[in-house]
């Protein structure tokens, strides 16, 4: 699940640009067929742009896989961290 997210959560290019950092952090719920319901940004990285990221990358990974035959849970509530950091590398 976490690989799914990753190929479709990016940084976007203004708050790159902006220096925008920030950690949020959002809580989903995955059903039994693998849908996604009940997203909510619990902490926002105070950037718009950053948690509607994460958000979009959340939706697009979605579905996921089903649960497995004789999985006697309903849904499996998450609770997720997005992180984004500018890392800048030295010159010399």
């Amino acid at each position: 699940m976490k690989q799914r997210i990753e190929a479709y959560w990016d940084y976007p290019s203004s708050s790159v640009r902006n220096g925008e950092q920030g950690r949020l952090t959002i809580d989903f719920t995955i059903t039994k067929d693998g849908g996604v319901d009940n997203i909510k940004l619990v902490k926002s990285s105070n950037y718009p742009a950053l948690d509607d990221a994460a958000i979009t990358a959340l939706k697009l990974a979605t579905p996921f896989s089903p649960f497995p035959p004789g999985f006697d849970i309903g849904s499996v509530n998450i609770h997720a961290s997005f992180e984004y950091q500018i890392l800048y590398s030295r010159r010399r």
